[in-house]
């Protein structure tokens, strides 16, 4: 398989909200250090990548 630098994934409702909750904690709730020790993201991009998922998820119809 060769890494196109793309991932996809399906998640439950309850996994897309546990995942979103976790990215707003690390994005928001901890001090840049913390976030990156334990995500190896950059706050900046922490928060990007909640608001681009939070985004999907709204925007998913399938979503109950």
């Amino acid at each position: 398989m060769r890494d196109t630098g793309l991932f996809s994934l399906l998640l439950e409702h309850d996994e897309a909200i546990g995942v979103l909750n976790a990215l707003n904690y690390f994005g928001f709730g901890v001090d840049a250090d913390t976030c990156h020790t334990v995500t190896g993201l950059d706050q900046d991009r922490v928060q990007a990548l909640h608001a681009r998922l939070h985004l999907a998820h709204r925007g998913d119809s399938t979503v109950p």
